[in-house]
């Protein structure tokens, strides 16, 4: 059995070069395990919070996948730590580390590479006797009389209910074909329509443009696993064992820099891949025309409870993308319930 005390919850100030340090580390650790994303048969499913539905949308996504495939998970739903703390839910090994996920606020706007991070455990991590456990909040007679109409309890019934819900959805994907529908119209739009493809073709120069040769393959690569991905579309044919073997390899010399140079090009191929399923290759999350009226909320969703800790850290570090601070909803009909 696990021990919930070791869960991390708090959010600390961190530099963004750390999350890069991270990404080659898991990087490194996939590519010894031979479970590296990108040259598997099949994409990892799409990853969702199982307490609120959502998916992510910047460099978060990119170190989630990464821990996924460097721990051998199949799965890449995920909890803040604090909800999973607040849920009772328990690691499977004490020595677990969590991920820390970039939030959209900066703690500190005089240093650019400062932000606000959030701690996030992968479910996998947690002893399916404990998730269980949770579950069972989401009965109403679970409990004795004075704890059931406690906040709390009601708190947590809620919580295990979402659980439920966005698991069925995470294992059908029911609720979100149309969108998926609509991303597969969006992609064939962009690519054929000449107004869209100016705007694709600049958005590629812009992002990867002056690329080296290596990178580039790693750009276009990881663009075609992304849209496979939400879509399942095949923009080009499936990489050849020799592709494969050549990607590893690029992949492979840029996580032994621990600089942010992968991190950077993973996340602009992942940023440019999500452009393309929106309508007219929009920046934001529209995937139809009559979703250009609308007004898109946007805002950083914050986990159940916070402990804080003070930590102290180095401010000698790079710039990564100014997009990659972003949190937004998956669509604009899709709306956080809580803050």
């Amino acid at each position: 059995m696990g021990n919930k005390t070791q869960i991390r919850t708090y959010p600390v100030d961190v530099v963004c070069e750390s999350l890069s340090h991270d990404i080659c580390r898991y990087m490194k650790e996939c590519i010894e395990n031979g479970s590296v994303p990108y040259v598997q048969d099949l994409p990892l499913p799409q990853d969702m919070n199982v307490i609120n539905g959502r998916h992510l949308g910047d460099i978060n996504k990119v170190l989630l996948e990464l821990k996924a495939g460097s721990s051998g998970s199949k799965s890449l739903r995920w909890i803040n730590g604090s909800d999973a703390a607040f849920m009772e839910l328990e690691l499977k090994d004490d020595s677990t580390e969590p991920l820390l996920f970039l939030a959209n606020i900066k703690r500190n706007v005089s240093c650019k590479s400062e932000t606000e991070v959030q701690t996030v455990y992968l479910l996998d991590q947690f002893s399916e006797t404990s998730i269980f456990h949770a579950l069972k909040y989401s009965r109403s007679d679970n409990g004795i009389a004075s704890e059931i109409n406690s906040p709390v309890f009601r708190q947590k019934k809620i919580f295990a209910q979402n659980m439920i819900k966005n698991t069925s959805e995470y294992d059908t994907g029911i609720s979100e074909s149309f969108v998926r529908e609509n991303k597969r119209k969006n992609i064939k739009r962009n690519t054929e329509v000449r107004d869209f493809l100016k705007k694709l073709s600049s958005a590629y120069r812009n992002s990867a443009g002056r690329y080296e040769k290596e990178r580039k393959f790693i750009f276009h690569a990881l663009n075609d696993y992304y849209i496979r991905q939400e879509t399942g579309l095949n923009l080009h044919r499936k990489l050849s064992d020799e592709q494969k073997d050549e990607l590893l390899s690029y992949l492979e010399i840029l996580s032994e820099n621990s600089s942010s140079v992968l991190s950077k090009t993973l996340t602009e191929s992942f940023l440019y891949s999500q452009r393309m399923t929106h309508y007219g290759f929009e920046k934001d999350r529209l995937f139809t025309k009559e979703d250009l009226s609308k007004n898109i909320t946007v805002k950083a969703p914050k986990a159940a409870a916070f402990e804080q800790q003070s930590v102290s850290i180095s401010r000698n570090t790079g710039r990564i993308p100014e997009r990659e601070f972003d949190i937004k909803p998956r669509h604009p009909s899709h709306r956080l319930n809580r803050c």
